[in-house]
């Protein structure tokens, strides 16, 4: 009893994305015995030929397969890739003629083969021919695609060529565009990370300007105000700021008949350009509070008594001594400028222009003020039997060095 070969198909390899179509195109089918049971496990021989309008035409490949079936009886061959016995499939022309795949099989896997037929080929392996034929018209264009995703970052490109500008300049000194547009150089601006200097390169405070300058409006620091409404008799009338730091500018004293106390005095805190320190001064050099010590005393009548601060000081604090009116021994508190400053004004310093009420007048205040921008350098009152009339401040710049 013959077995017999059934459910037999093709199923052609991939042909499209690939670089190169391959020549070969599967075969399978599944092994049975007479009563249609599969053959499984079992190792059988397979003889494959193509043959051009067949019963009668030209036989043009055959190729033999020893193949094993799974528990299913199902096997698998690759036409073009078995035992070549007759050409190959890459000599076969397919466009002439109809092909015809003709399946010989040995159930016991020997060359006994039973002829099982011949079915024609009608579309598989005629993609091989695709291969070598030639193209034809194009089609019509289809319509475009969705945009695609975004592709990842590339890459940093090369460092591109220098530019035209040249930077050229010194530590410290803010540039500029000079002499032109496209050149950096110096300009008058010098910054050293703690102070700004301009047209100065030793700036002592936070901005230090060498030279004249003009402002719309002025803010030069935080204004106080000292005070005392104290007119006692043999005893010392002293009037301090609550901080070392803090300048003079101006000053006014009560008078009746003779002046008598009630000091008052304005000033601006300076604590970048003063150091906190206090030294007495009077007549004659340095004194102590509440002593006669370097003072003109309180006899010294009919002239001009006097006492300043010295060079590089400013004022921040005064003292009289009073008999039954102020008297005299008059002395100025001073602070030290720091380290890089000077004051403008040397001695006395430069005279107020605004002292009022000027002279012998009774039951005013009188009073005396720098100009703005300047401070207390030292102070007159004319005495006649007492310290009387002529209140006058004498003041100082500050610079740099």
């Amino acid at each position: 009893m013959l077995n017999k070969l059934l459910a037999g198909f093709c199923v052609l390899l991939s042909l499209f994305g690939t670089a190169q179509v391959p020549q070969a195109f599967n075969y399978q089918a599944v092994a049975r015995d007479a009563n249609g049971n599969p053959l499984a496990n079992q190792t059988v021989s397979v003889k494959l030929s193509i043959i051009e309008n067949y019963p009668n035409g030209s036989l043009l490949f055959i190729e033999t397969h020893s193949v094993t079936t799974n528990q299913f009886g199902l096997f698998t061959v690759a036409v073009g890739k078995g035992t070549q016995v007759l050409s190959n499939l890459g000599n076969i022309v397919w466009s002439n003629g109809k092909k015809f795949l003709q399946v010989e099989y040995d159930p016991a896997g020997g060359i006994n083969y039973v002829n099982l037929g011949a079915t024609e080929l009608l579309s598989v392996p005629y993609a091989l021919y695709a291969v070598t034929s030639s193209n034809g018209p194009q089609g019509v264009t289809g319509p475009t695609g969705p945009i695609g995703l975004t592709g990842p970052i590339g890459p940093t490109g090369p460092m591109g060529p220098s530019g035209n500008g040249t930077v050229s300049g010194q530590l410290n000194y803010v540039s500029k565009f000079t002499p032109d547009s496209s050149t950096l150089g110096n300009s008058q601006l010098f910054d050293d990370g703690s102070n700004v200097g301009v047209a100065t390169t030793t700036a002592s405070a936070t901005l230090s300007v060498n030279g004249s300058f003009i402002a719309r409006s002025l803010a030069i620091s935080q204004p106080d105000f000292a005070g005392t409404t104290l007119e006692c008799d043999n005893c010392y009338n002293t009037v301090t700021f609550s901080d070392r730091t803090t300048a003079m500018t101006g000053i006014s004293i009560r008078s009746s008949d003779y002046f008598e106390g009630s000091i008052q005095m304005n000033g601006i805190k300076l604590p970048d350009l003063l150091q906190d320190t206090a030294i007495w001064y009077g007549f004659g050099g340095v004194t102590t509070p509440g002593t006669g010590v370097n003072t003109q005393g309180t006899g010294a009548d009919n002239v001009m008594h006097q006492c300043n601060c010295p060079d590089n000081y400013v004022a921040t604090g005064i003292e009289f001594r009073a008999t039954d009116r102020l008297d005299g021994e008059m002395k100025l508190r001073c602070a030290p400028l720091n380290p890089g400053l000077s004051t403008t004004n040397s001695g006395l310093g430069i005279k107020s222009a605004f002292s009022v009420p000027f002279e012998n007048s009774d039951n005013v205040r009188h009073m005396s003020i720098c100009p703005p921008g300047t401070f207390v350098k030292g102070i007159s009152i004319y005495a006649t039997s007492r310290l009387d009339h002529s209140l006058t401040i004498y003041c100082t710049g500050i610079t740099d060095d």
